[in-house]
């Protein structure tokens, strides 16, 4: 199944889940945000924690573009360049892939 399937994540599970993720932003300093959501679009973890360049980041992906398609195609995607002002002026990407079994 679809990481999450729209269960509540315990504390301990949320909180290893952010430092997986802040780990891996540490280690890739080109990514600006790093989101996980369950299977309905809802957040489950950011990093950095909860907010991108200072704004609050939405409480659902569900509408967007990089989450539904590859909810729907069960392959990676990669957007067209978007701009978005929580990231600065310049045009930013956005790369999703679903994670099954988790």
């Amino acid at each position: 199944g679809v990481a999450g399937q729209g269960r509540q994540l315990g504390a301990d599970e949320a909180d290893g889940l952010a430092a997986a993720l802040d780990l891996v932003r540490a280690h890739q300093p080109g990514l600006l945000s790093l989101l996980v959501a369950d299977s309905t679009g809802r957040l489950l973890a950011t990093a950095p924690a909860g907010t991108t360049a200072g704004e609050s980041l939405p409480p659902s992906l569900a509408d967007r573009d990089y989450f539904q398609r590859p909810l729907a195609t069960g392959r990676p995607y990669l957007s067209p360049p978007l701009r978005d002002p929580r990231f600065g002026p310049e045009p930013t990407l956005a790369l999703s892939a679903p994670v099954r079994d988790a």
